[in-house]
């Protein structure tokens, strides 16, 4: 990926003859361009888009600099990873949040689609999956394909380094088949052409890769279904320490042993002294959710004084009807 700012500008900008050098080539370009091409050169080097797990990077970073007008910057954490995730709209971030809660081993937000050939964003998980995956074709040649205008930086003729909002690895999914999600305010879908052009290249770049294409907007998902989640999802050091242990097991089978009966307040005091630790039972009670190994409806609203809502696993499967369909 180092010399894609290079091979790009070779491809892209006039009076470049074959065979010319790349100092020669530099030289015929406006100052403008050359300034996009070092912070592209930079953003490569330092590896942005780049990585799996927690040494990924993704393409853009949130900054005060980088003004957010019709949209909402934010960086969230979840507890997949220690890194902070960058979203560049509320839809990203609880796209992710959903994602996470679902099960999700991996979340990688803006991740570039190369307007060049580049490896398949499968790799670099599993070495042996890895021997098995094919080179993905760049998005100019999707495009072009397509007979869908590409885009480029204003004032440039450098083909602009598009992004998918958000690419996860599930565990419903075979590992080399990745979910590609793109995120966007239902008005555009609606009134955007350029935004739905942008969608369809998409679409044909996870087909390409052989992934799953999602669309998804602020009324996809169950808005009570969100708000529980942003109550439930632990820190990810907190889930960490748990998990190192046999408390949340233990906690989550006395809960639902007497969850029928009991309002949620008491069932979770009642496991909680049953199993006999210092964990704070509200922290256990919203792991065990997160987790699922405490089922309960999460588009219905948790009444502390009322017995638990059952029937996550339908939840589950409708929200993963409505990402995989």
């Amino acid at each position: 990926m180092l010399g894609l700012a290079t091979k790009v500008m070779n491809l892209n900008e006039p009076a470049a003859v074959p065979g010319a050098c790349c100092k020669q080539a530099i030289n015929r370009l406006t100052e403008y361009t050359r300034w996009v091409l070092r912070r592209l050169d930079r953003q490569m080097r330092a590896r942005h888009g780049q990585g799996r797990r927690e040494g990924y990077k993704p393409w853009i970073h949130i900054r005060r600099r980088l003004p957010a007008r019709a949209s909402h910057h934010v960086l969230a954490h979840l507890p997949l990873r220690p890194r902070s995730l960058h979203f560049l709209s509320t839809i990203e971030e609880n796209t992710a949040l959903l994602l996470g809660w679902l099960g999700a081993k991996e979340i990688r937000e803006a991740l570039p689609a190369w307007p060049i050939s580049h490896p398949s964003p499968a790799a670099g998980w599993d070495p042996d999956l890895d021997a098995r995956l094919d080179t993905v074709p760049g998005l100019l040649e999707i495009a072009r394909d397509a007979g869908i205008d590409h885009g480029v930086y204003p004032g440039t003729r450098v083909p602009f380094v598009a992004t998918i909002d958000i690419v996860a690895v599930l565990p419903q999914l075979p590992l080399r088949k990745l979910l590609f999600v793109g995120c966007k305010p239902s008005s555009a879908l609606l009134a955007d052409q350029r935004a739905l052009e942008r969608l369809e290249l998409e679409r044909l770049y996870a087909q390409a890769c052989d992934g799953v294409h999602s669309i998804v907007h602020e009324k996809t998902f169950d808005e009570r279904l969100i708000e529980n989640l942003q109550w439930i999802v632990p820190r990810y050091s907190e889930l960490q320490r748990l998990q190192r242990t046999s408390i949340l097991n233990d906690f989550s089978g006395e809960f639902l042993c007497c969850a029928g009966d009991l309002p949620v307040v008491e069932a979770r005091n009642v496991a909680a002294a049953r199993v006999g630790c210092k964990e704070d039972p509200e922290a256990l009670l919203r792991a065990c959710l997160w987790t699922r190994r405490i089922d309960a409806d999460l588009t219905q609203p948790i009444v502390r004084s009322r017995p638990l809502a059952r029937g996550g696993e339908r939840i589950v499967n409708a929200c993963l009807a409505k990402l995989l369909k």
